[in-house]
């Protein structure tokens, strides 16, 4: 009996930091990449979109039960680049930018159901973005006829989402879901670069629908 007490000590010791960790609440740390494609400018870019951009981003959550999460995150949107064509005046007329969105969102989320490693979502999020509108470049004929200056704005930013989770171990998952984002507005700047001459600024909200992947990481 002495040794068979013994046994069941030592195993209760092993087993004990394993029950620990598939505790399923408690903090944890996320890592998330993606595609964003841009929808339609809207506003004075009405017919033009921003293209593709790569997103890279990062947070901390917490799992409050078995269906809510709660998480801050960053992300990073820094590779759309719009142009535009067209017949102006006669003319052959063409445009090009660089657009950047740095965001920090709180979001929830609601895990529907767990199906074996499966677990479907939906979430929503709001918070601010940082948007930024550089290398706004003019060319008529193929000549660049000069550049419009920078500008930097911060608005309020909002995404909506839907997507699994799939538990890879008891302490990481993989995240993948759609997005829904909108970092609201941003505008160029109203003045060409190098001179005192005045142009209106182009504004337009900056709305895409987004794919992304992630990895979790609970404590």
């Amino acid at each position: 009996m002495k040794y068979l007490a013994l046994a069941a000590l030592a195993l209760a010791s092993i087993s004990t930091p394993a029950a620990a960790s598939s505790n399923p609440y408690g903090l944890y740390v996320r890592v998330d990449t993606g595609a964003s494609f841009s929808t339609s400018g809207g506003q004075d870019l009405s017919n033009t979109d921003f293209g593709t951009s790569a997103i890279v981003g990062a947070g901390v959550g917490m799992r409050i039960n078995d269906h809510f999460r709660v998480d801050g995150t960053l992300g990073y949107r820094g590779w759309y680049h719009p142009s535009y064509s067209g017949v102006v005046l006669g003319q052959n007329a063409s445009a090009k930018a660089d657009v950047k969105s740095l965001d920090a969102l709180m979001n929830i989320y609601f895990d529907i159901i767990k199906l074996d490693r499966f677990t479907p979502y939906v979430g929503a999020g709001a918070g601010a973005s940082y948007n930024s509108v550089s290398n706004f470049d003019v060319s008529v004929n193929g000549q660049q006829i000069g550049s419009i200056t920078n500008n930097d704005q911060t608005s309020f930013a909002w995404q909506v989402m839907a997507g699994t989770n799939v538990t890879i171990t008891p302490n990481l998952a993989l995240d993948l879901s759609y997005h829904y984002f909108d970092a609201g507005h941003l505008s160029s700047g109203n003045t060409v670069a190098g001179t005192s001459v005045s142009v209106p600024r182009l504004s337009a909200d900056l709305k895409a629908n987004e794919i992304q992947i992630g990895l979790r990481y609970k404590f």
